[in-house]
């Protein structure tokens, strides 16, 4: 999770996605191409720590609300798969 943080690719704070969102248009088209890609990936991360560590629930949901903010807001359309992923994974946070 701490490189994720350094690549500054995605928010990892809801605090972070507005910044993230106003700045989208800067993102160069390779990094867009594999951004559903890297959000799945994160996502599916933190739903693996919310696994093997329920106790770090309160440390692992603000990032994962960070990154459903962020897909919802950016005006970038993601393939309908990675949505339905990223919120069925959602759903882990609840």
């Amino acid at each position: 999770m701490e490189i994720i943080k350094k690549l500054k690719c995605i928010p990892m704070n809801p605090d972070e996605v507005q910044a993230f969102v106003s700045t989208f248009y800067m993102v160069s088209d390779q990094i867009r191409l594999v951004l559903p890609d890297l959000c799945v990936a994160v996502m599916k991360l933190l739903a693996e720590e919310l696994d093997r560590n329920p106790a770090a629930s309160d440390e692992l949901r603000p990032s994962a609300k960070a990154i459903i903010l962020y897909v919802a807001m950016i005006p970038y359309r993601f393939p309908s798969q990675i949505s339905t992923q990223i919120l069925h994974l959602s759903t882990i946070f609840e």
